[in-house]
C-alpha cells in the first residue's frame, strides 16, 4: 500500500487530484504451481480458512485467493449473534510482448452479520464485487501508455429488503 499525495494522484482518474491510496495486489509472477492453505480456530468461537494459488510461465501468470470466516458470538459483544464472511480474488496477467502487458482482476466479498436489535436477531447481507482490466504498453524507456476499465457493485440487504447505505428502503 502506498500514498500518492496531491497532484501525483491525478494519473489515477477524475476526482483524485487531492491524492489517492494505491494498493498493489499480488500476482503469480515468479511462482511455479504454488498453493497454500491455513486454518484457524480460536476461543472467540471463530473459524477462519484462507487459501491461495499462484502459477506463471513466460507469457502469463495467475493468482487466486479465498477466505472464509464463521463466528458464533451468541450476543458477546451484546449486539452481535453471528458473523459469516466470504471473500476471494483472481488475477490473470498476460504478457503479449516484453513491452505490452494486460491484467484482469476480479474481487468479491460477501459479509453476513446477524446483529441483535431490541432483542431480535436481524440478519444483514453486504456484498461488494469489483472487476478491472488494464493494458499497458511501453513505447520507449521514458514513455508508456495504459488504458483500463473497472466495475464496482456494493449493496446491503436487511431481512430480504434491499437497503441503501443511508438506510432508506428501495
Amino acid at each position: 500500500v502506498g500514498l500518492a499525495k496531491g497532484g501525483r494522484g491525478v494519473g489515477y482518474g477524475d476526482g483524485s487530484d487531492g491524492g489517492v491510496v494505491v494498493s498493489r495486489i499480488k500476482s503469480g509472477m515468479g511462482y511455479k504451481n504454488h498453493a497454500a492453505v491455513s486454518f484457524d480456530i480460536n476461543t472467540a468461537q471463530e473459524g477462519l480458512v484462507q487459501a491461495e494459488y499462484a502459477d506463471s510461465d513466460k507469457g502469463w501468470d495467475v493468482y487466486g485467493a479465498f477466505n472464509f470466516l464463521d463466528g458464533y458470538y451468541n450476543g458477546e459483544p451484546p449486539d452481535l449473534d453471528r458473523q459469516r464472511q466470504f471473500g476471494g480474488l483472481g488475477k490473470i496477467g498476460l504478457n503479449f510482448s516484453e513491452d505490452t502487458r494486460m491484467e484482469i482482476l476480479a474481487i468479491g466479498e460477501r459479509n453476513r452479520p446477524d446483529t441483535i436489535r431490541n432483542g431480535n436477531v436481524e440478519p444483514l447481507t453486504n456484498h461488494t464485487y469489483y472487476g478491472a482490466a488494464r493494458i499497458d504498453h511501453r513505447v520507449d524507456e521514458e514513455t508508456s501508455m495504459d488504458a483500463g476499465w473497472q466495475y464496482v457493485d456494493t449493496n446491503t440487504y436487511r431481512l430480504y429488503e434491499r437497503v441503501s447505505l443511508n438506510g432508506a428502503g428501495q
